[in-house]
C-alpha cells in the first residue's frame, strides 16, 4: 500500500458540519507557511450548497444532458475535492481532485498552472514531452473532503504535486490537516484507463462558483469559502486519440455534450458503468441558440507515464517511478493497465508512454 508518511502537523484543528438551511462546514486553525507564523487565528468556513438529495440523473431513462446541484449526501463528495490555493490573506478558490488510492489525488493540471499564475512572479515553464519538472512555490493548496453523507468532513494539505509532461493531470499528494482526516479510512475511484465510446453516456463531478471572502478582526481572520458541488451529464460525441489540436489541447482527449463550468476542471468524469475514465479539462459557452455544450475530457492512459515519487510501503523512499507502477501492484485499481507502455530513452532522460491497440 502507498505510505502514509508525513512530517508531524505543528497545529490542532477541527472541522465539523452543522446542519441548517445552508450546509457548512468550519474551522479553526494558525496559520503557518514555511518561514512565518501568523499568530491570529484563523477560522474558515465552508459552503456547499443547498441540496438534500442524491442527483439520480443518470439513472433516467430518458438521455438528456443535464447539469444539476448534487446533494452532500451523495457519495461522490467522499471521492471528489474542491480545492483552493492561498498565501497569507490572499485565496484561489478553483477547481476539483478525485481520490485514487489512500493519500493519492488527481486533478487537471492547469488547475495547478492557474494557482502558480496566481501566486507566482516568474512563470511555470513547461517541461518537455516524458520530462520531469521540477520547481517550488510560494503558496500552499488546500482540499475539502465531505464525509458520512455531509455530516462531518476532512480537510488535507496538498504537499506534493506531479505534474504531467503528457497531458492535462497533476498527481496530488494529500497529507492530513483535520482529525478526521488522520482518522479517515480510505475509499478509491475504480478506474477505466481505456476512454469511453463514441455515443455512450458519462457523468462529471466538480465544484463550481467558488468564492472567498475574508473578514479581518483584531484577533482573529474569518475565511468564508463558498462552493457549489454540481452533477453533469452527456454523451460522448468526438473521440481524440493523439490531440485535438497543436496548441490548446494537445494531449488524447474526447468531447462531450455534457456542460463544463469554472471550478469544475480536474473534477472526475465516470462511464456507463460507474468507472472513472477521465478527468474534466475545459468547456466553452454555448452561443445563443445553440443547444450542445462543446466540453473535453482528458482521457487518463496518458497519465500513468508521469513520474512521481510518492512512498510506498516496502520500498526505497524518494525514487521516481510510473504511475503505471501503482497500478502493476495494485496500490490503484485501473482496469487495462496491461495495455500502456513505456519506452524509456537513458540517453536523453525522457521517456515516452503509448497505448497497445492489439
Amino acid at each position: 500500500m502507498l505510505s502514509e508518511s508525513f512530517a508531524p502537523l505543528k497545529y490542532s484543528s477541527e472541522f465539523k458540519l452543522y446542519p441548517g438551511h445552508h450546509q457548512f462546514a468550519s474551522l479553526a486553525y494558525r496559520l503557518f507557511d514555511s518561514k512565518v507564523e501568523y499568530n491570529r487565528r484563523a477560522r474558515l468556513t465552508v459552503t456547499l450548497g443547498t441540496a438534500s438529495v442524491f442527483d439520480k440523473t443518470m439513472t433516467q431513462s430518458s438521455k438528456v444532458p443535464s447539469f444539476r446541484e448534487t446533494g452532500l449526501k451523495s457519495v461522490i463528495t467522499e471521492f471528489a475535492l474542491a480545492l483552493a490555493g492561498y498565501r497569507e490573506h490572499i485565496w484561489r478558490p478553483s477547481g476539483t481532485a478525485i481520490v485514487i488510492a489512500p493519500y493519492l489525488a488527481v486533478t487537471a493540471k492547469h488547475v495547478i498552472e492557474d494557482y502558480w499564475a496566481k501566486f507566482e512572479v516568474s512563470a511555470l515553464q513547461p517541461g518537455s514531452a516524458g520530462e520531469s519538472l521540477q520547481a517550488a512555490g510560494s503558496f500552499q493548496v488546500l482540499a475539502i473532503q465531505i464525509l458520512n453523507e455531509g455530516e462531518t468532513g476532512a480537510l488535507w494539505d496538498v504537499t506534493r504535486l506531479w505534474l504531467s509532461p503528457f497531458t492535462d493531470v497533476a498527481f496530488l499528494r494529500l497529507t492530513p490537516r483535520s482529525d478526521s482526516a488522520r482518522n479517515h479510512k480510505w475509499r478509491s475511484a475504480k478506474m477505466n484507463l481505456m476512454p469511453p465510446p463514441v455515443g455512450t453516456w458519462i457523468s462529471g463531478f466538480g465544484y463550481h462558483g467558488s468564492a472567498v471572502t475574508l473578514t479581518e478582526n483584531e484577533d482573529m481572520i474569518e475565511v468564508e469559502w463558498r462552493d457549489s458541488p454540481t452533477t453533469t451529464t452527456g454523451e460522448v460525441v468526438e473521440m481524440h486519440e493523439r490531440r485535438r489540436d497543436n496548441s490548446m489541447l494537445t494531449f488524447p482527449c474526447f468531447r462531450t455534450n455534457a456542460r463544463f463550468e469554472g471550478g469544475m476542471s480536474g473534477g472526475p468524469v465516470f462511464n456507463d458503468t460507474g468507472e472513472l475514465c477521465g478527468i474534466i479539462c475545459t468547456g466553452s459557452t454555448l452561443a445563443e441558440g445553440d443547444n450542445d455544450h462543446i466540453s473535453y475530457v482528458a482521457n487518463l492512459w496518458p497519465s500513468m507515464g508521469t513520474e512521481i515519487d510518492m512512498d510506498r510501503e516496502g520500498l526505497p523512499k524518494g525514487v521516481y517511478y510510473p504511475v503505471l507502477e501503482l497500478a502493476k501492484h495494485g496500490h490503484i485499481d485501473a482496469k487495462h493497465w496491461e495495455r500502456i507502455v513505456i519506452v524509456k530513452d537513458s540517453a536523453k532522460g525522457k521517456h515516452q508512454v503509448g497505448i497497445n491497440v492489439n
